[in-house]
């Protein structure tokens, strides 16, 4: 047996041909095959086929319908600002900047062009194309694409799932974000003037969506990190004349950003709208603005913002590993990526809506600092772990498509999550406003009402922060009919159109005498002042709102919101449900049996009660 030598083969010592290598490495048939064009094109299927099936859902995101109407009015009068407080019948913050111009006008556009699956098309092209970017900087690398970038792909999907599936202009922030990344890597291994793109896409990006000012803190940051290594450590550093450019161009970039509708006001408004206490004490209790932290060891109905989690941690000791390793080899560490992508980790995992930037970053710096050839042991152990992780994500992302209950492509079946006909129902009967709406519903509101109809609150959330948003998320503390007459005071509302979701607050309205029940579909109801019910239509009272109307509906989550409100109304009819969802509802989901469980539970309890009470009701 020849004695083993202590010399580290490189990538073409690898591929030398003769059975043996040069310094007594045997060949490795399992490396080999992981590294095979065949098994990388398994794995990209593999993951395809994956985050198909895990970005395959429909969240309760109304953000979309606002921006739509944005758009057209922005189109429509040839302007890049307009009055946010046009859409809302309470008090709202007039001072509120938001700056979406070019996003929502290019959403509106491709909604005019081809709808809602345009939109998703949209969206699934943004992320081919970030995925084309990062295959072409490996490339560019001289290094082969292999199972470990597939899996690299994999685990960006798993930390961004949450967020990047909602079709909002953020949408176009994710794209700016990557190509800012790739920008970065691109010049600096070789295409120094790349660097000068910086000016020309912080200008788009600034009027497209507020997450630029991150793209400033990311260029900010590499800027001050390359100085850093240029005058003081002195090792891998930028060139002279590469460094310049950089400066020139982030200068250029902060420069171009204030060509915007409100100039500097609007970095000045974007910075405290991410660290005042008016704004994120307030917005903590929705899911894009609470952290990670707390989300690592949440059950399982925080699915998908417990993989978020999970994987950003998984992605920085990876991180951190890789740079100890190549410390260890050659004594060097890259201080700006650890600096960024720590600054982005903490940044992500403080605030779920910014943890798109991380997994953008992370995959660029990993093949960055890891693109000189390794060693045959360590490409091994690489690649066995990424096959690993490959398998594991894959099948988390299939147990989440058991496990949730609104599965779309291309925006499919999206009409059951609107409501279209309660707000139909409103305006062909010229119900009289103000409308209570849920913070949901009005989205959509402000995009098939307006102006006809105004909203009380909406997903755009900065209008409201000062008084009405909290008065919103106070008001399941006193369901009780003084409270109900108070809030009514505040807000004196004469309509309400409510989520199926928001069944505490229709059951609160219903309980009270002044208020009735006008009209319902699969998405909300219409609830009426007793002053108003009076004066609608006869014949548009007499709808059938009975459950037959359901009985094609397949989607669990509406057959339970359906139940739920049934069982509140008539409990023969939330029986008729139940039959509906025991009939329709796949066996393939998840929580089927526990959720048919539950329902005859409650329902049981129900009938019970009532049973209770008629007695006591009889003469």
């Amino acid at each position: 047996m020849p004695k083993k030598s202590k010399h580290t083969p490189s990538l073409s010592e690898e591929k030398r041909p003769a059975g043996v290598k040069k310094g007594g490495f045997l060949p490795h048939p399992f490396t080999d095959i992981l590294q095979s064009n065949v098994i990388t094109w398994i794995a990209s299927f593999v993951l395809l086929f994956s985050v198909l099936c895990y970005y395959a859902s429909i969240d309760y995101d109304y953000d979309i319908w606002f921006h739509l109407k944005y758009g057209e009015l922005y189109l429509k009068n040839h302007t890049w600002d307009i009055d946010h407080t046009a859409f809302s019948w309470t008090p709202v913050d007039p001072g509120w900047k938001y700056v979406t111009w070019i996003g929502s006008a290019l959403l509106y556009m491709v909604y005019q062009a081809a709808n809602i699956p345009g939109l998703y098309v949209l969206m699934w092209l943004i992320f081919f194309i970030v995925s084309g970017l990062f295959v072409f900087y490996v490339k560019s690398t001289g290094s082969g694409f292999d199972i470990r970038h597939v899996t690299g792909l994999m685990l960006i999907a798993a930390a961004m799932g949450p967020t990047a599936v909602i079709i909002k202009p953020e949408l176009f922030t994710i794209l700016f974000f990557a190509f800012a990344v790739f920008a970065y890597f691109y010049a600096r291994s070789g295409l120094q003037n790349f660097f000068l793109v910086y000016p020309v896409l912080f200008l788009i990006w600034a009027n497209t969506h507020g997450g630029f000012i991150f793209g400033l803190f990311f260029i900010s940051l590499i800027l001050c990190g390359e100085l850093f290594n240029y005058f003081l450590l002195k090792k891998d550093a930028l060139q002279e004349s590469s460094l310049k450019r950089l400066t020139v161009a982030v200068v250029l970039s902060y420069l171009a950003t204030l060509i915007n509708p409100h100039g500097i006001t609007y970095h000045s408004a974007l910075l405290q709208y991410l660290s005042a206490d008016t704004y994120i004490g307030v917005t903590r209790q929705f899911y894009a603005y609470s952290d990670l932290w707390q989300l690592l060891f949440a059950n399982v109905r925080a699915y998908r913002p417990m993989v978020s989690a999970w994987s950003m941690l998984g992605m920085l000791t990876l991180f951190l590993v890789a740079l100890v390793h190549i410390y260890r080899k050659k004594r060097e560490c890259n201080l700006t990526l650890l600096v960024t992508n720590l600054a982005f980790f903490f940044i992500g995992m403080n605030m779920a809506r910014a943890s798109i930037f991380f997994p953008l970053l992370w995959i660029f710096s990993i093949v960055s600092i890891l693109k000189r050839p390794d060693s045959v042991e360590t490409r091994k152990i690489s690649l066995s772990a990424a096959l690993l992780v490959l398998v594991c994500l894959s099948g988390i992302f299939f147990n989440y498509y058991a496990a949730y209950s609104s599965r779309s492509w291309l925006g499919s079946h999206m009409e059951e999550f609107i409501p279209e006909k309660e707000t139909k129902f409103i305006q062909e009967n010229s119900l009289p406003g103000p409308v209570l709406n849920d913070y949901l519903t009005g989205g959509y509101m402000i995009w098939s009402m307006y102006p006809e109809y105004k909203v009380f609150i909406d997903p755009r959330y900065g209008p409201y922060v000062n008084t009405v948003l909290p008065d919103w998320l106070r008001i399941k503390t006193d369901l009780s009919p003084e409270g109900l007459q108070k809030f009514t005071s505040r807000y004196p509302f004469r309509i309400a159109l409510i989520g199926l979701e928001e069944i505490d607050i229709i059951c609160w309205l219903l309980k009270s005498p002044e208020w009735k029940l006008a009209y319902f579909d699969k998405a909300a109801v219409v609830i009426v002042h007793r002053t108003v019910f009076q004066s609608i239509n006869p014949d548009s009272l007499k709808l059938n709102l009975g459950p037959e109307r359901f009985r094609n509906i397949s989607n669990p989550r509406i057959l339970l919101q359906l139940f739920n409100l049934y069982l509140n109304l008539r409990t023969e009819y939330a029986r008729e449900i139940l039959d509906i969802y025991r009939s329709n509802v796949s066996s393939l989901y998840k929580f089927r049996g526990e959720s048919i469980y539950r329902m005859e539970q409650s329902l049981s309890a129900m009938e019970f009660r009532l049973k209770q009470i008629r007695p006591q009701n009889q003469p």
